[in-house]
């Protein structure tokens, strides 16, 4: 097994635990509205323990929407630009996109290592430590960043523009 087939299969398996974790967050919120309207008796903490995994979900699936090519972008306009200026432009975002994730990320971890020095926690009635969730945001930003290296390294070869030039290469920018 390669490194891309290990990254490819890393991000795959992220996406599939936001999802999961998408799943439970609404089971919880289903749970404590039943449990507010028949017993009124909610669930302590709940919101605090939502508002921790939503960075986790957006986090860990930045990375596998970077791969699969399926966030937004200008189709419109990019059908109309050759394949070769593209490609500049897709390897030139690539390139500020890891500059300014890559500081974001270091920031996490800097945040991430203090939350783990003070025992951070959450404010609410339950103290929840806020050093796991840290921990996972910032990992979600150390893959998006392997994601974006991946496409420099990839487009970044000579022999990737030979092959633009010969018309014999699949769009990475799609």
């Amino acid at each position: 097994m390669n490194l891309l087939s290990l990254q490819n299969r890393l991000e795959k398996a992220m996406e599939t635990v936001g999802g999961a974790i998408v799943f439970m967050a609404m089971a919880l919120i289903v749970a404590n509205v039943a449990l507010r309207g028949l017993f009124k008796l909610g669930v302590p903490g709940l919101i605090e323990l939502i508002e921790m995994m939503l960075p986790v979900v957006v986090f860990w699936g930045l990375a596998a929407i970077e791969a699969e090519r399926t966030h937004i972008a200008f189709k419109l306009v990019a059908q109309k630009v050759p394949l070769m200026w593209r490609q500049c432009f897709g390897l030139f975002s690539a390139i500020l996109g890891l500059a300014a994730f890559g500081t974001v990320t270091w920031l996490l971890a800097i945040d991430t290592l203090w939350a783990w020095q003070i025992g951070d926690h959450t404010a609410g009635l339950v103290k929840w430590p806020l050093f796991f969730p840290k921990l996972l945001v910032t990992f979600g930003g150390f893959m998006f960043c392997c994601r974006y290296l991946t496409e420099i390294v990839l487009v970044g070869r000579p022999s990737y523009w030979r092959r633009i030039r010969e018309g014999s290469v699949v769009d990475v920018f799609r």
